[in-house]
């Protein structure tokens, strides 16, 4: 609490590439480990640092992006923060999250 005196962390989830994450030796072999592929282990990511966040006292905040590619698979607690287009915040409420909209032109 003392390093991060607020309890919203943003951990984005937008602009992920994991066409690298072929390429990597060390994370294939991981994804094998896991029997993961790259969306999985794009999931399993966003997932854990969900979970690290809450686990020290932190709301996570991620981009509409993350939404619009997990949907319902990620937990209620995580707050969408909307920019692509302001018609997404009611599908966002609709499925559980807090929203923020950041759209410019609204």
């Amino acid at each position: 609490k003392k390093l991060w005196i607020d309890d919203y962390v943003h951990l984005g989830g937008d602009e992920v590439r994991t066409s690298c994450w072929n390429k990597t030796k060390s994370i294939v072999e991981w994804m094998d480990m896991m029997h993961f592929n790259t969306s999985d282990a794009y999931e399993y990511f966003v997932k854990t640092t969900h979970n690290i966040a809450r686990n020290v006292g932190r709301k996570s905040i991620h981009w509409d992006e993350v939404f619009t590619h997990f949907g319902s698979a990620l937990d209620k607690d995580t707050i969408i923060q909307v920019w692509h287009s302001q018609s997404l915040v009611a599908e966002v409420v609709n499925a559980g999250h807090d929203c923020i909209l950041s759209n410019s032109s609204v």
